[in-house]
């Protein structure tokens, strides 16, 4: 039994975000560059102990069976192995010449001239390395020779997610198949409509005396969140509105989770998909619903933002003043600021086209159709000291009318071409 300030102290260790590793895929399809995934063996075990820890050898070892030893390694078990071999691991690859990212403890670059030549991304002990192959294989060489270290060539699985790319075309898609289809098959979903959350269910339309239902509501919620925060925003407005009521779901609330993974499991081959040459330079367009805060940076060109609000439209672009917008805080008219530096136009866009709509509200059917098939779905990702733009958008295989065709086998994943 470890004691804490003892035994260990501080245990917090980082993971990378889901922003960074998108942000550099993203970057690798836009600049053809390789993606390599590499894999430390015995990671934790490789790692120093600040702390003197002292432990009983199991049965097993001889006639040192039972004998008290200290440890001079990290050990799987030990509550710090995990901070301790990030610290090993970065204090290696900083001799490697790799500067560490402010924004995400686990993202490296490497320079050369002024240069950015390769940038990796690190999951406890999963390593991706973006940039041209000969490079990454010479970093592989190079971390190996301080840690053991497994090249696994080009990166195809990765955090749950698989990875495909057509070179040619310059794509890039990431999907979760397997593991959708595994979460449904847990929960005996062998099909669902057409959308996630269809209007006409009322999660607010129950008996507030009504019993909590026995059912694994959380656990299936925090699994519909790992999906919408990976590979699919299409149903994150869904997944937000039953996970409001985690605290004591009724059943009508334990269906609607059902009909959201019955519509994964529908949809399991889709994901996020990455286009080269899709924009311009650091160019990018954003849709707005309801509300959006923005911050700008330096030496960007005008961003469009499209809106369906006219009042807002009016109040961003006129120092309008009246009872009815008393209640917006000041701090919030850094939008009209931003339109007054021309850093940002505000463009009307009719409801129909409002992109954002599915991402914060249940729509029709034919209206979530449209905008999931959108090919403008921008995604904004902060990265090191600027704000960097990338473009992807999901994708289905294909309209509803498609799907028995083109529906796989239970347990795999579509490995078919990137549409």
């Amino acid at each position: 039994m470890q004691r804490a300030s003892i035994d260990f102290g501080e245990l917090f260790a980082p993971t990378v975000s889901v922003s960074s590793v998108r942000l550099l895929a993203a970057l690798a399809c836009e600049q053809n560059l390789d993606l390599c995934h590499f894999d430390i063996q015995q990671a934790f075990v490789q790692s120093e102990l600040e702390e003197d820890v002292f432990m009983r050898l199991p049965q097993g070892c001889g006639r040192l069976s039972g004998l008290i030893v200290k440890l001079c390694k990290s050990l799987y078990g030990l509550k710090q192995a995990s901070r301790q071999w990030h610290a090993h691991l970065t204090r290696c690859l900083l001799l490697l010449g790799f500067v560490q990212c402010l924004a995400d403890a686990c993202v490296f670059r490497l320079m050369e001239d002024g240069c950015v030549i390769m940038i990796i991304v690190v999951h406890v002990d999963d390593i991706f390395a973006v940039g041209q192959k000969e490079r990454c294989d010479k970093f592989g060489s190079d971390l190996n020779e301080m840690v053991p270290v497994k090249n696994l060539g080009e990166l195809r699985w990765y955090s749950a997610c698989f990875y495909q790319r057509d070179l040619e075309r310059g794509l890039l898609r990431i999907s979760q198949q397997r593991f959708a289809e595994e979460l449904a098959a847990e929960y005996g979903v062998e099909w669902g409509k057409s959308v996630p959350l269809p209007v006409s269910v009322k999660l607010t339309d129950f008996d507030e005396n009504e019993a909590c239902a026995d059912v694994p509501f959380r656990e299936l919620v925090g699994s519909l969140m790992w999906l919408a925060t990976q590979t699919r925003p299409d149903i994150a407005n869904a997944v937000r509105a039953v996970a409001r009521y985690c605290a004591s779901p009724k059943m009508v609330h334990w269906k609607a989770a059902l009909g959201n993974l019955g519509y994964v499991r529908r949809t399991s081959w889709m994901g996020i998909r990455f286009e080269r040459g899709v924009v311009t330079g650091m160019s990018m367009q954003v849709f707005v619903d309801v509300d959006y805060a923005s911050k700008a940076a330096d030496r960007m060109p005008c961003i469009p933002v499209f809106e369906d609000n006219k009042g807002a439209i009016q109040i961003a672009h006129s120092p309008i003043t009246n009872s009815n917008s008393k209640h917006i805080d000041v701090r919030h008219h850094f939008i009209r600021e931003l339109v007054e530096r021309k850093e940002i136009s505000i463009t009307h866009v009719p409801s129909e086209f409002q992109h954002a709509d599915f991402l914060t509200k249940a729509i029709s059917k034919e209206s979530f159709a449209l905008h999931r098939l959108c090919d403008q779905f921008a995604v904004k990702e902060v990265f090191w000291d600027q704000i960097v733009f990338c473009r992807g958008h999901t994708y289905p295989f294909g309209s509803d009318r498609r799907v028995p065709a083109l529906r796989p086998c239970r347990h795999e994943y579509y490995d078919g071409p990137i549409l």
